[in-house]
């Protein structure tokens, strides 16, 4: 797996699992802490696999030449990763072709029988010791990661589950997962894996929240209603916690309600309808101040007259407080001062705020409403 010759040695596996471990960090997202290091011939390393768990370490050497080499294979493993535990699971039956003994070593630091590692956002429990490969298919990651990409609702079917790969991804796409396996050892770290990631599995979906109806006007008595949509977003993802519905910003004397109160938009969208009712009040009166208008006048006549015969020389100021006094009369019959009543036209306009609630995730959107 060169263009030059050279010594096959400690500095020659030293140099290419660096160059290894150097690409996966380009390529392994950070929601990853379980990953293959080394893919065989992929990495220049024939008949090597090596995964990584978190601070654990598994090997595989298939052939007679990197079982010869494995002990200073995980010396270098040791000086790059500095891990806690390295095991080789070297129980492989591609091994008895190269007649190798079947066997699994720990070849460095001490190994637990379950290991909690991070896959795709999701926690997993690997057995390192006795588990199917390495512990878990992690050359099966980024596959995990594209089928719940391509993922639109529905109900998924997993079959051979192992540890529940494919399943634990799907679920947050999809309406049901049904995960299968024959091993009863597997279906049991299937359900364990489920059970820790199950608040993760349903974390509330995101959503975006439309309107139709703005600009409506509202008389007493009447009802204006509103279609609010709550969509999945991004688009092909799936929301299947209920998205519950409120409003505020309400007129006086108003009442309003959501046919349902939540909605479910799952993997496309789901529709209530806001409907609101103004009460059937009646119209609000006021005084019109035609009697003080008649009144006054007559008053100011009665109380000056005998001003005006007696007192010639107050005829002036005589006639100016009779004046203001028409003028006061005139706009009392205008605004009203008491007496009898006008009915007064009001209009005015609202703004409701329209709230989605899907556990800690919430989104508002507003419409106008006339009130006359």
């Amino acid at each position: 797996m060169s263009q030059h010759v050279g010594e096959i040695g400690r500095d020659f596996y030293l140099a290419r699992l660096r160059a290894a471990e150097c690409h996966r960090r380009t390529v392994v997202h950070h929601d990853s802490d379980a990953y293959r290091v080394v893919h065989g011939e992929a990495d220049l390393l024939p008949a090597l696999v090596v995964d990584r768990y978190g601070d654990y370490l598994a090997m595989q050497t298939l052939d007679q030449g990197m079982d010869a080499a494995k002990s200073e294979i995980a010396s270098c493993l040791t000086e790059i990763f500095e891990p806690r535990g390295i095991v080789a699971r070297n129980d492989v039956a591609v091994r008895t072709k190269e007649q190798l003994p079947l066997e699994t070593a720990v070849m460095a630091g001490e190994v637990p029988g379950a290991v909690a590692v991070r896959i795709n956002g999701l926690t997993m429990h690997a057995d390192l010791l006795h588990g199917q490969k390495t512990g878990i298919f992690l050359d099966q990651r980024e596959n995990y990661r594209a089928a719940a990409h391509y993922a639109r609702g529905g109900k998924a079917l997993d079959c051979f589950t192992s540890t529940g790969g494919f399943a634990l991804q799907l679920a947050a796409k999809c309406q049901s997962v049904e995960a299968v396996d024959s091993s009863s050892n597997l279906s049991a770290a299937t359900t364990y894996n489920w059970t820790v990631n199950a608040a993760a599995i349903a974390a509330p979906g995101d959503f975006a929240l439309s309107v139709r109806g703005s600009g409506q006007t509202l008389a007493a008595g009447g009802e204006a209603q509103y279609t609010v949509t709550v969509s999945t977003t991004p688009a092909g993802d799936v929301c299947n916690n209920p998205v519950t519905l409120s409003v505020k910003g309400l007129p006086p004397g108003a009442t309003a309600g959501f046919s349902p109160a939540a909605v479910t938009p799952g993997a496309g969208s789901a529709t209530s309808t806001l409907t609101v009712q103004m009460a059937a009040t009646s119209a609000k009166l006021r005084p019109d101040g035609g009697g003080w208008a008649l009144a006054l006048p007559m008053l100011a006549v009665i109380l000056l007259a005998p001003t005006r015969r007696g007192q010639k020389r107050k005829s002036h100021n005589a006639f100016m407080i009779l004046f203001c006094l028409l003028i006061l009369g005139a706009v009392c019959a205008t605004v009203g001062c008491g007496g009898g009543f006008a009915v007064t036209p009001s209009s005015s306009s609202y703004t409701l705020t329209i709230t989605g609630t899907n556990g800690s995730v919430n989104h508002s959107t507003t419409v106008t409403l006339a009130v006359k």
